[in-house]
C-alpha cells in the first residue's frame, strides 16, 4: 500500500512557519535598534568634529589677531578649505588698566557656534 502523507509519520524535523516569523521580527527588531544607533551616534561624531575643528581654526585665528588692536568688530571665513566656517573677532576693554579682552566666535553651517577669549595687555 502507497503512504500518501509522508510528513505525517515520524519524527518532525524543521520549524513551523510561526516559529520562523518570531525569529525574522526579532532579527528585524535588532537590526532596525542597531541601524538607529549607528545613525545617532554617527551625528555624534560629525557634531564632535566639527566642534574641534572650530575650536582649532579659532585659536589659529586669535593667535593671528593677537597684535594690536582697537576696540571693534572684524569678522571674515577661513578660506576655500574651510568654506563651511566664519569667524568674527571683537576686542574690549576690561576693568584692568591697560588689559583688554580679545573674543573669537567661529560659527558653522549647521548651527554651531564656540567663543574663544584671550586676555592681553596694552
Amino acid at each position: 500500500m502507497y503512504d500518501s502523507s509522508p510528513l505525517i509519520k515520524g519524527d518532525k524535523k524543521g520549524f513551523t512557519f510561526i516559529e520562523v516569523m518570531i525569529a525574522m521580527a526579532i532579527i528585524s527588531g535588532v537590526i532596525v535598534t542597531l541601524i538607529t544607533s549607528l545613525n545617532l551616534h554617527m551625528g555624534y561624531v560629525d557634531s564632535s568634529t566639527n566642534s574641534v575643528k572650530a575650536v582649532m581654526l579659532g585659536s589659529e585665528k586669535l593667535k593671528e589677531l593677537e597684535g594690536p588692536s582697537s576696540p571693534g568688530v572684524e569678522s571674515g571665513d577661513f578660506g576655500p578649505d574651510n568654506k563651511d566656517f566664519n569667524w568674527s573677532y571683537s576686542t574690549t576693554p576690561t576693568n584692568f588698566t591697560g588689559v583688554v579682552r580679545g573674543r573669537v566666535t567661529v560659527t558653522w553651517g549647521s548651527g554651531g557656534e564656540i567663543t574663544l577669549s584671550s586676555y592681553k595687555a596694552d
